[in-house]
């Protein structure tokens, strides 16, 4: 009697793993079908491609790649990374949170490139090595900055050359001799014999351009000139000469662009700006009413 419920029990244990079979063997190959949820504690080695057609969810972290330099290969995503956890008051504020170096081989921005979202830094941005890299290029510039504290450089410098522009009217420059006879009004300048001058204050390292002066001249016979002169030791020496030329109703514009020792070096010269001697001898015939000094700067005055 025992032993036919023992031959019997086996059989029905037989029976049953042959039904499982079966079941099993009418599910596709490549397909596992589990009825619940599966929980395996042992390590898992996946030769091929792993696909997961719902989120996958790793509480206790996930490796990626591999752990040695260089053979980690590349991990795709398509969509947003965000941390869906929430803080202690339940507002879901907690950030993403990378923690080791980040290197990012292509462009950042927020929402679109050049779109109207900025790209926000909440903190101090600074280089890891001191006096090494540089903000933006010379090919590739921010177009504006805007700063509510304090720029502090070493060196400052225009990304080109800046034209700027030293001027005097007429009626400023100082007659050579005491008895020089003159008219002055409205800015401007008549003379019937004498030398005029000024001083010219231009920044160290500027490059003077141009000299040019506005005038009238009705006479037809004679014509004057104003010179740009720097002098060192009592020597003078001409950087740029503009000159009048015929006569004509009306104000007109004398000019020099070929200015000798153009770069100014106020530590072994100085400038000053001259009429000729004799020069402005018909009084109300010829009239200087301002004189212009262009020059360019590369780097902001102090």
């Amino acid at each position: 009697m025992e032993m036919k419920k023992v031959i019997g029990g086996f059989l029905g244990v037989l029976v049953g793993v042959l039904a499982i079979v079966a079941v099993a063997g009418a599910a596709p190959a490549e397909q596992v079908q589990p009825a619940t949820i599966i929980r395996y504690s042992e390590p898992v080695e996946i030769t091929g491609t792993l696909t997961v057609s719902n989120p996958g969810y790793f509480p206790q972290g996930v490796h990626i790649g591999s752990t040695t330099a260089d053979a980690g290969g590349v991990t795709y995503f398509n969509g947003t990374i965000v941390n869906a956890s929430e803080d202690a008051d339940g507002n879901d504020t907690i950030p993403v949170t990378f923690g080791d170096d980040v290197r990012i081989d292509g462009i950042i921005y927020r929402s679109e490139e050049g779109g109207d979202n900025p790209l926000k830094i909440a903190d101090s941005l600074r280089p890891t090595a001191d006096a090494v890299y540089s903000f933006g290029t010379s090919d590739y510039q921010f177009l504006d900055a805007y700063l509510s504290g304090t720029v502090t450089a070493a060196a400052y410098a225009y990304g080109t050359a800046q034209t700027r522009y030293w001027s005097i009217g007429g009626s400023e420059l100082i007659p050579a001799e005491s008895e020089a006879i003159f008219t002055k009004g409205s800015g401007c300048l008549s003379s019937t014999d004498d030398s005029f001058t000024a001083p010219v204050n231009l920044p160290q390292g500027a490059v003077v351009t141009k000299l040019a002066f506005n005038y009238s001249d009705t006479d037809d016979s004679d014509e004057f000139n104003v010179g740009l002169i720097r002098s060192k030791n009592g020597a003078d020496e001409t950087m740029a000469t503009a000159a009048t030329s015929g006569s004509t109703s009306g104000w007109r514009t004398a000019e020099d662009a070929s200015v000798v020792g153009a770069t100014v070096d106020n530590s072994e010269y100085s400038y000053r700006t001259q009429v000729g001697d004799g020069d402005m001898n018909n009084g109300a015939t010829h009239q200087l009413c301002a004189i212009e000094v262009s020059y360019t700067v590369t780097s902001p005055l102090p």
